[in-house]
């Protein structure tokens, strides 16, 4: 703790008591700190090469987190450094300081449905606060084909670096995708708001309270306040946090409930949704590669999130049907 201490002391003027390590964070260490000043939230960057390639996003994405807490976003208190900047450099490491929330979050596959709810609501209301405009966007087509021949490509990469259970839950990828060969996904042009997104919207990044109620939206990061289309931002939500039917539902009546979209956008956005992600393997690949700093939890999240897209495919219509539904009576 000794460089956690002086760089606490050094750009922070904090007065280091104690500290204990979060279990959180793919790409950082965590730490809850006391301080002669109060308790903090401090994170420290290891991984160099994303500093390298995102610090100004990253800042970027701090910054507009204290903007949007001025409006009622629910973000934590940032703690600038005695030079006033929002990541602060001491030796080898970058760190970034916050004031410490109590509360807790789920991983991806057990959030309960009223979270979920509180979830979608959320990103509702950080869109809104954000100030899109409305106009047409166009979810890309997927070409199953072409998915489907890509992923044989790396068929062997990826198996050489599994053990039957894993194995066992990537078959279901191809077979899915075997399946679908010669289909074209149509190219879905739902209407939605173009502004800042939040850009990796995911369950691990939400604090609740014992009630399920927001607490905090924690991590900042990777690159909130970036140009895109929000109906992305919610594919990604969705997909990250390895939803199912219920807590589609659940998400997309929060959301509706704040930034209305015409039940037909909804139903393209989940055939995106269930379709698109059959090839999509970046998760699988990451937790093999070995990006991450915990091993062990990214392997159970990618397993997790690997069913979670094959429960859509094989369940698309049923979450049209159950989400048209729940939207229809609150109209």
């Amino acid at each position: 703790m000794k460089d956690l201490r002086a760089a606490l002391k050094e750009n922070y003027s904090l007065d280091y008591l104690d500290s204990e390590r979060i279990q959180y964070g793919l790409w950082e260490e965590n730490y809850r700190v006391e301080t002669l000043q109060g308790t903090f939230f401090v994170k420290r960057f290891w991984r160099e090469v994303r500093l390298e390639r995102s610090y100004p996003e990253m800042v970027d994405g701090l910054i507009l987190s204290q903007d949007l807490r001025q409006v009622g976003i629910p973000a934590p208190l940032l703690i600038k450094d005695k030079a006033g900047q929002v990541l602060s450099k001491h030796g080898e490491r970058t760190y970034q300081v916050n004031e410490w929330l109590e509360g807790r979050t789920y991983r991806p596959g057990d959030l309960p449905d009223q979270a979920a709810y509180q979830m979608g609501r959320l990103l509702g209301e950080l869109h809104l606060k954000m100030n899109p405009t409305l106009e047409s966007s166009r979810l890309d087509p997927l070409d199953l084909n072409q998915a489907y021949k890509a992923k044989l490509s790396h068929e062997t990469d990826l198996k050489a670096g599994l053990i039957d259970e894993e194995d066992l839950v990537l078959s279901h990828f191809y077979g899915q995708l075997e399946a679908l060969r010669g289909h074209f996904h149509k190219d879905l042009r739902p209407k939605s708001y173009r502004g800042r997104v939040y850009n990796s919207f995911w369950v691990e990044q939400v604090m609740f309270d014992e009630n399920d109620q927001v607490k905090g939206l924690i991590d900042w990061t990777d690159g909130a306040g970036r140009q895109g289309y929000l109906i992305q931002d919610i594919d990604t939500a969705i997909f990250v946090s390895a939803f199912k039917t219920q807590a589609i539902v659940a998400f997309a009546r929060g959301y509706q409930e704040v930034l209305p979209m015409a039940l037909e956008d909804w139903m393209d956005l989940i055939e995106y949704t269930c379709i698109h992600h059959l090839a999509n393997e970046w998760i699988y690949t990451s937790w093999l590669k070995q990006t991450c700093n915990r091993y062990d939890h990214w392997k159970t999240m990618a397993k997790r999130w690997l069913e979670a897209v094959d429960y859509r495919a094989k369940h698309m219509k049923a979450i049209q049907e159950a989400l048209s539904q729940a939207l229809s009576q609150e109209a």
